[in-house]
């Protein structure tokens, strides 16, 4: 996945580190399509855990495996207008997306 375009992100960089690189084919800009994209193919996806818990539900063509080298852990940040801080709804709102986020993985 791809949100700029871009060809490359930080799996490659952790590809490099063990030596190693990937052919990649295409670059979609969200998750949704990849069900889609991926089944009946031998494409792999490198998204992250919470986008394959939700790409697997359901499906007996795809699945999930943790990569077979370390990777460095991104960051997940919620941007917002500040004029929003104080808002009940976005306080609200905000705390959820946290919690969601924080919650741990079903197994796999």
């Amino acid at each position: 996945m791809s949100f700029s375009g871009d060809l490359t992100g930080a799996i490659d960089n952790d590809l490099a580190r063990i030596g190693r690189s990937r052919r990649v084919v295409l670059a979609v800009p969200q998750f949704a399509g990849l069900r889609a994209l991926l089944a009946g193919t031998d494409m792999l996806a490198t998204v992250p855990d919470y986008a394959a818990c939700a790409l697997i539900e359901g499906s007996s063509q795809l699945r999930a495996d943790a990569p077979p080298f370390d990777i460095v852990l991104s960051e997940l940040s919620m941007v917002w207008n500040g004029v929003n801080d104080n808002d009940p709804a976005e306080r609200w709102l905000r705390s959820k997306i946290v919690q969601h986020m924080s919650a741990p993985l079903p197994a796999h």
